[in-house]
């Protein structure tokens, strides 16, 4: 929406913070790195300014794209219904774990 301020917590906005502190500081090359959640941000580093990026090191995380949409939780629980054939919400799987503990 015309005008509106982007949310001051998520991935573009860190990253773009990120860059600025680099611009600030005069910072011309980097290692990247990120743990976690944190390793989103990291990636994005690499992706926004590529030619200011010396290395990528993520820890704990998986690498994932951008999106260029807001994250649709009911779509993903679907999708993995659809590809596991089943979804447990957290109080099916909290219930499943505690009467089964064995399967675990």
């Amino acid at each position: 929406m015309a005008g509106q301020m982007e949310p001051p917590y998520n991935f573009s906005s860190l990253t773009k913070d990120l860059n600025g502190i680099f611009n600030h500081e005069d910072i011309t090359k980097t290692i990247s790195i990120g743990h976690g959640w944190n390793s989103l941000v990291a990636q994005r580093v690499c992706l926004q300014a590529p030619e200011r990026v010396a290395g990528l090191n993520m820890l704990n995380v998986a690498c994932n794209t951008p999106l260029n949409q807001p994250f649709d939780l009911d779509g993903l629980n679907d999708l993995a219904a659809q590809v596991y054939g089943y979804f447990f919400t957290f109080e099916e799987g909290t219930r499943l774990m505690s009467e089964n503990p064995e399967r675990l």
